[in-house]
């Protein structure tokens, strides 16, 4: 569009200039006044372009915002699974460890319950028999 616009002025720039020379006006005249013309054109340019490098620094600016908002929330969630994987395992330990002082044979790092069967041990006299 910025280009259209461009290529528009330039083209009644010089129906301009045609229709000040097809008057018989005077040479210096006519590129004075172009210049001048080009010097506006020059000076809408250089604001085009200083809003260019505006409109891309509050993107980049916008997408660090949203960047730092994504951290956040992963940050969040890890405190927050940490947090629980903590408890989780705290809650294991005790388990096992009142599971040992008790002798209760839970196996609470499964959660499973185990009971042995009783072993009878002959005493050996030194023969053997089938």
């Amino acid at each position: 569009m910025l280009k259209e616009l461009s290529c528009e002025i330039d083209n009644l720039r010089r129906t301009i200039e045609g229709k000040k020379s097809a008057a018989k006006e005077d040479v210096q005249e006519i590129e004075k006044w172009s210049d001048e013309v080009e010097a506006k054109i020059s000076e809408a340019d250089d604001d085009v372009l200083h809003l260019g490098k505006w409109i891309e620094k509050l993107k980049w600016e916008d997408s660090q915002k949203l960047r730092e908002r994504e951290l956040e929330y992963e940050w969040t969630l890890f405190k927050t699974w940490l947090k629980f994987h903590s408890e989780l395992y705290a809650a294991k330990f005790q388990d096992h460890q009142g599971g040992i002082a008790e002798n209760s044979g839970i196996n609470s790092a499964t959660g499973l319950e185990a009971k042995l069967p009783k072993l009878v041990i002959i005493k050996f006299n030194g023969t053997f028999q089938d």
